[in-house]
């Protein structure tokens, strides 16, 4: 099963990843934030407080941290 999870709590992005793939990762005003690199698992991500979309392949996650 091909499961992603992504949520953020207090400053920190947690992305679940069934495969290796790649996180980009942009303020919510479409500013490019981030290029993440993403292993098989899991993962942590400490971001400043913000709202954030992260698209991993074809979905997007929206994150309040």
């Amino acid at each position: 099963e091909d499961k992603t999870t992504v949520y953020g709590k207090d400053g920190v992005l947690y992305i679940h990843v069934a495969r290796p793939s790649t996180a980009y990762i942009y303020s919510f005003d479409g500013r490019f934030a981030k290029l993440l690199p993403l292993t098989a698992g899991d993962m942590e991500v400490n971001l400043s407080q913000g709202q954030y979309v992260i698209r991993i392949d074809e979905r997007v996650f929206k994150v309040v941290l």
